[in-house]
């Protein structure tokens, strides 16, 4: 049997990028990702991603403008990221590979699903009324411009 060209291997192979915010939307957000990879076998890859907007604060000894001040540190994201992919019931066999991003989370999440040549990205939806949720449709609107 003749090994498999690169092109059919990546044909077999199922990406999904799950924005999660620790919300109870986005295990849900979790919770559908999981279901939905039962379906695609040993060769599937969850990524989990949870973006922080920046904090900052003035540099310290009267440097050159704000500094960078980090809330949490990435590898506790991580941690945080895997561990609600465990409380999220995952029965599935798939490659999960959490990252802890810095910046708009549209932007972060649109480009981590270009960066792995995502096939579907989830986020969850959060119960808004008037403005909040026009606001928030924009968001989905804009990952959908800029998601590949």
């Amino acid at each position: 049997m003749a090994p498999q060209s690169t092109e059919s291997a990546q044909a077999d192979r199922v990406i999904m990028v799950v924005g999660v915010d620790f919300t109870d939307a986005s295990e849900y957000a979790l919770r559908l990702a999981t279901n939905l990879l039962r379906s695609a076998g040993p060769r599937a890859e969850l990524h989990l991603v949870h973006v922080t907007v920046p904090p900052y604060r003035p540099a310290a000894h009267g440097g050159d403008g704000p500094a960078f001040v980090p809330s949490e540190s990435p590898d506790s994201v991580r941690n945080r990221l895997l561990a609600a992919y465990f409380r999220s019931g995952h029965d599935v066999t798939a490659s999960v590979i959490p990252h802890a991003r810095v910046g708009d989370a549209t932007r972060e999440i649109a480009d981590l699903a270009r960066e792995v040549n995502a096939d579907l990205i989830v986020i969850g939806a959060h119960k808004r009324k008037g403005l909040a949720r026009a606001l928030h449709r924009s968001t989905y609107a804009r990952i959908v411009r800029m998601a590949p």
